[in-house]
């Protein structure tokens, strides 16, 4: 097993380019031979007498036996019709070099480019006993779903090249899907690395990745007594991932002894990543027994990010003796033109620095809505040419809001960004993550987009008063693209005014208590309306209510302790509504506080004479009425 290399430490919007390689992977399928020559299928159902695979009636029953004729021919392309391979050997298939295996065939086909492998699924499945597939160099796997791997290294695949394949619920020490090798348009979804104490590549271990997802794979680690655990990589450990996407990954070290629990790269472990999204990714450390724990890099750890997003990764770490977490979203390394919000990077102790970024040296970065107990935006070496909440020393950063278009999930520059063409162009990639050549304007914006020409405008940006006023007042701010004509309304197509120049608005009348939001569009000169830009607020009710209560439809005497009362109250126009009530025969001790209703049966002290009954009530914002009464004359039978 490759050693961990240790350090002296630890939505979402890519449509252009992912098109753009989907249709080139489509075309990949079919460069191989269309006419047949040199093929062998394959067909698990296959009942021939003598299979030869030169056609689908005298198809191999296996993928070995197909795999070794090609061998013995020199190499060629297996043809695998839909169903699920297993085997009884070490791994389910293994592949010498020179041969090209396509899966998704109906059976019947005699041209490549008829094959569909997303509606036939071909399954190679490792039944959670062996390796799905040995692969060697010059060795292609394409249109299969690998599953139910298992070995020490690789437990889906073992090196060659992958394409179009889905690697799922595959377990090995390192590299759960894959291990070396190269992954074309592949996802890798729920595979895991654990050894003992240790995991390394939860979906893919080394190699090179492009235009993949790795979705929900996990390293871990699990140590006991003087064993310590050690995690990284919970969705690739090393290597290159280009145009990926990399969500809910997991890194996950825990001891139970006296040793370390260290977890890295809840997404990716080291190396290159380029215009990659690393969202919702975790690192953990646990150290239940005496020892310490330390997490780092939720989203990655180490190497560089170019033009890539990192967006709610966490790191977290629990220990006994001492624990720390060090970079949400990216632990050291390079970061050039990415985009960093909503990180975070907790611990029990105060050693929680760079829930945006730590130890790293950044370019042309936004770091905006971080958290972390210490430095939450930022702890790095150099930072320049940065948008940076709260500042950082470093030529050409800035401290001012980017104006995301919709953060998280749109995190484009909207107009009048201050993060616009205040970039430098040193080293910056000529294409943004979306594949928009870089610049679009007079220089270089910070973060993985660059911003392009608008088309509808933009949605205002809509915010409050403060002043907790009843009726309160909303504001709001130009989205950019618009000419300063605005409609707005408490529902969308329910508009209080059109083509408005007014950027605030206040109701007539006081508002009833309780949430209340406004909706805002603009309109450019063309006549095109914005989405909605909205804001909510709450309009809090101060005012007690009022109430009374009246015995027995006010008679002046009775002769039963039992009475019965009428309750009315009210809590104005605007109050947010009465909803409990409590009595009294002394004004002393009240019964509990009980559901509002307009009649209450009440038993009266005992004895003659005048007795009187005390009502109170309570509206939703807990305002208290003031005591109210009523009294009758108690007679004998």
């Amino acid at each position: 097993m490759k050693p961990h290399r240790m350090t002296s430490i630890q939505g979402r919007h890519f449509e252009g380019w992912w098109n753009t390689c989907l249709a080139a992977l489509f075309l990949l399928g079919g460069m191989a031979s269309a006419h047949g020559e040199g093929v062998f299928r394959v067909d698990a159902a296959s009942a021939a007498s003598t299979p030869d695979g030169q056609s689908w009636e005298t198809a191999y029953p296996t993928l070995q036996a197909g795999a070794d004729a090609a061998a013995a021919a020199g190499g060629g392309e297996l043809w695998v019709k839909a169903g699920t391979y297993t085997g009884t050997a070490e791994q389910v298939a293994w592949l010498s070099g020179g041969i090209a295996l396509y899966g998704g065939f109906a059976g019947g086909e005699t041209d490549l480019t008829q094959r569909d492998w997303k509606a036939n699924p071909t399954v190679i499945d490792g039944q959670n006993a062996r390796r799905c597939v040995t692969v060697s160099a010059g060795t292609t796997l394409d249109g299969f779903t690998v599953a139910n791997g298992k070995a020490l290294q690789g437990g889906g695949m073992y090196g060659g090249t992958a394409a179009n394949c889905v690697f799922i619920r595959n377990s090995a020490g390192v590299g759960g899907g894959m291990y070396s090798g190269t992954a074309v348009n592949c996802a890798f979804t729920g595979n895991t690395a654990t050894y003992g104490s240790v995991g390394y590549g939860g979906g893919m271990y080394s190699g090179m990745a492009t235009n993949c997802t790795f979705t929900g794979n996990s390293a871990v680690g699990t140590g006991a007594g003087l064993a310590p655990a050690n995690a990284a990589g919970g969705g690739m450990w090393g290597g290159t991932a280009v145009n990926c996407r990399f969500t809910g990954n997991v890194a996950s070290a825990t001891t139970t002894g006296s040793e370390l629990a260290t977890s890295s790269g809840g997404g990716m472990w080291e190396d290159t990543a380029i215009n990659c999204i690393f969202a919702g990714n975790s690192a953990t450390a646990i150290a239940a027994g005496m020892g310490s724990a330390t997490s780092n890099g939720g989203g990655k750890h180490g190497g560089s990010a170019v033009n890539c997003v990192f967006t709610e990764n966490s790191t977290a770490a629990t220990g006994r003796v001492s624990d720390a977490t060090h970079g949400g979203g990216l632990h050291e390394g390079m970061a050039m033109n990415c985009t960093f919000t909503g990180n975070l990077a907790a611990a029990g102790s105060d050693d929680c620095h760079g829930g945006g970024a730590y130890y790293i040296s950044a370019r042309n970065c936004i770091f905006w809505g971080n958290m972390a107990s210490n430095t939450p935006e930022v702890f790095g070496i150099i930072v320049t040419y940065s948008c940076v909440r709260g500042g950082h020393a470093g030529v050409g950063n800035i401290a001012d809001y980017p104006k995301f278009a919709g953060a998280p999930d749109n995190l484009q520059l909207l107009p009048g960004s201050p993060c616009l063409d205040t970039g430098t162009d040193m080293d910056a990639p000529a294409d943004d993550i979306a594949g928009k050549a870089r610049p679009q304007g007079a220089g270089v914006d910070m973060g993985a987009y660059e911003s392009a020409a608008l088309g509808v405008p933009h949605a205002p940006v809509v915010g409050a008063d403060g002043s907790g006023a009843n009726p309160p007042t909303w504001t709001w701010t130009p989205g950019g693209g618009g000419i300063g004509q605005y409609r707005f309304g408490f529902a969308e197509g329910l508009w209080e005014a059109v083509d408005l120049a007014a950027t605030a608005y206040t109701p007539p009348i006081p508002l009833p208590a309780g949430g209340h939001t406004l909706y805002v569009q603009e309109r450019d000169a063309l006549g095109n309306w914005s989405a909605s830009g909205t804001h909510t607020l709450t309009v809090t009710d101060t005012a007690p209510p009022t109430g009374a209560v009246v015995i027995n439809g006010n008679a002046a005497t009775t002769a039963s302790s039992t009475v019965a009362l009428a309750l009315t109250w009210d809590d104005g126009l605007n109050g947010s509504g009465v909803s409990r009530m409590r009595f009294s025969n002394d004004g002393i001790t009240w019964s509990p506080w009980e559901k509002q209703a307009s009649v209450k049966s009440w038993t009266l002290p005992a004895g003659t004479g005048y007795k009187t009954v005390r009502a109170q009530f309570l509206d939703r914002s807990g305002n208290r009425s003031a005591v109210c009464s009523d009294y009758i004359k108690v007679v004998a039978p």
